[in-house]
């Protein structure tokens, strides 16, 4: 009898254990999709030469360099707020109330070739849940003929 209640006890923990790593699980995969989002999203501005053949270059103003402290800090124009859905409720120092993750992101030049290549980083995280991993994204974007 003493046997079968020490393995419903181990087992009752174990189940504990696995619900708590199914849960960090979901929040894990939920902020690299929101991370992917606007990833997705950086790459798809414009970073290339002139499409006419004159060599200039073109780039979108979505594309500017961020400050040096956007990864750390809730910076204008390179931090935003998503709901459980996926989708940008906006961005400020405060999450709003339906805000579940925050993202912030850079654009930097990147050191062996600034006019030609940005680095590209996103971070998200779980707003109720700080200590949780971050998700952390970095891409590189090359400036190509439209």
């Amino acid at each position: 009898m003493a046997l079968v209640a020490t393995s419903a006890a181990g087992l009752a923990e174990l189940f504990v254990v696995a619900a708590r790593v199914t849960q960090a699980s979901r929040i894990d995969t939920a902020a690299t999709f929101a991370a992917q989002a606007k990833m997705a999203q950086l790459r798809m501005l414009t970073w290339a030469y002139d499409p006419a053949g004159t060599g200039e270059p073109v780039s979108d103003l979505g594309l500017a360099w961020s400050p040096e402290t956007a990864l750390t800090a809730n910076v204008d124009g390179f931090a935003d707020y998503v709901d459980a859905a996926g989708v940008s409720v906006g961005g400020s120092t405060e999450a709003p109330r339906d805000g579940v993750y925050l993202r912030r992101w850079s654009i930097r030049p990147l050191p062996s070739d600034p006019a030609n290549g940005l680095v590209l980083q996103v971070v998200a995280t779980r707003v109720t849940r700080p200590e949780s991993r971050d998700v952390h994204l970095v891409s590189i974007l090359a400036r190509t003929a439209q």
